[in-house]
């Protein structure tokens, strides 16, 4: 059925049908190009590394030669990295990933690069840390910052190892410098899996600003051998598996714990953290996309603590800033002590 054949779509919103796709995307870039590059695993749900990275040309429809499978010479396991596209010459930055071991699933310090220009895919230089679910950033002097991840997973008896430094890398000389100053376990450790795709933006101060899943807000400094400093303020407490993103220059929306939206204001100094409208649903492994419009499309998710099908949300719905005007209620000031969550749980800002 087509969004034409319901009068209402345009109020209530519609889905057009399900199209075919060469492999199962988990990660998606938007190439300057107009193009799509996605990858994840293949069509029968294997990792590997081989051939799961598409490119798909919009404008050819859905039709076979739509979309280049490409030949992953690399044999680099992108699941579950980290991407950015870099501005100046448009090619993807991919970082870290996994690999089969007998603990099952490692993290790789592999970097690899899908080059626009001709559509192929590139090793470059290590990272230094090996990293599982980082998070890449660009800063404001056009290098890349990569953040967390996991280096191996919990072994019987033992927690998981986080990659606590981060590393950023220089496009032009293609190396990796590790900010050791910049390490923390609060940020990137395994409090609430911290380590899981940290929450990081570039702030109007154009220093990255990590928003920990304590409830605390980091600001990092990549020059030298880096600087990690705790802003004033707090949030409650923060679901890795929830979504975040910044809906304006220095303005965030993050969903936390008991479907908990907090708005945070990074152009005043302390932060300003207020409350939000609360989310309509648990969407655990949602997705959170900002529209053109500045409204956000949020789709998807569990209620189930598992990724799965059984609770699954099939309903999308819509945040506009204009009716939220980021909150009116603030959060308590933060004095150190431990507080009290909407759901009566505990957290320390």
């Amino acid at each position: 059925m087509c969004s034409s054949d319901l009068p209402d779509a345009a109020t209530r919103g519609a889905f057009g049908p399900v199209q075919p796709w060469p492999s199962v995307p988990i990660h998606w870039v938007l190439t300057p190009d107009g193009r799509l590059l996605s990858f994840g695993a293949t069509t029968d749900g294997r990792q590997g590394g081989q051939r799961d990275h598409s490119v798909w040309d919009p404008s050819r429809g859905f039709t076979p030669d739509a979309f280049t499978v490409l030949p992953n010479t690399t044999r680099v396991n992108n699941f579950c990295a980290g991407q950015w596209l870099m501005p100046d010459s448009g090619d993807v930055l991919i970082t870290g990933g996994t690999q089969n071991t007998p603990l099952r699933y490692q993290g790789i310090a592999a970097t690899t690069v899908f080059r626009t220009a001709n559509a192929s895919l590139e090793r470059v230089a290590d990272l230094q840390w090996r990293r599982w679910y980082p998070t890449t950033l660009g800063t404001a002097d056009g290098q890349v910052l990569v953040l967390g991840g996991r280096v191996d997973p919990a072994s019987p008896g033992s927690p998981a190892v986080p990659a606590l430094v981060p590393e950023l890398y220089h496009p032009a000389t293609g190396t990796w410098r590790a900010l050791e100053g910049a390490a923390s376990a609060g940020a990137f450790g395994l409090t609430r899996s911290s380590w899981y795709y940290p929450r990081a933006w570039l702030g109007p101060q154009a220093l990255p600003v990590i928003a920990g899943r304590n409830g605390s807000l980091y600001q990092l400094d990549p020059a030298g051998a880096g600087k990690l400093t705790r802003l004033a303020g707090g949030l409650p407490p923060q679901d890795p598996f929830l979504p975040a993103l910044m809906t304006a220059p220095g303005r965030l929306l993050l969903v936390g714990a008991g479907r908990r939206v907090s708005l945070v204001d990074l152009h005043t100094q302390p932060p300003t953290i207020r409350d939000g409208a609360p989310i309509s649903r648990h969407r655990r492994y949602g997705n959170a996309t900002l529209l053109p419009d500045g409204q956000v499309l949020v789709n998807g998710g569990v209620d189930a603590p598992a990724n799965q099908l059984e609770g699954a949300h099939l309903e999308a719905e819509l945040w506009n800033p204009a009716d939220a005007l980021y909150g009116t209620d603030a959060l308590p000031e933060t004095d150190g002590a431990t507080k009290a969550g909407p759901n009566g749980e505990a957290y320390n800002p």
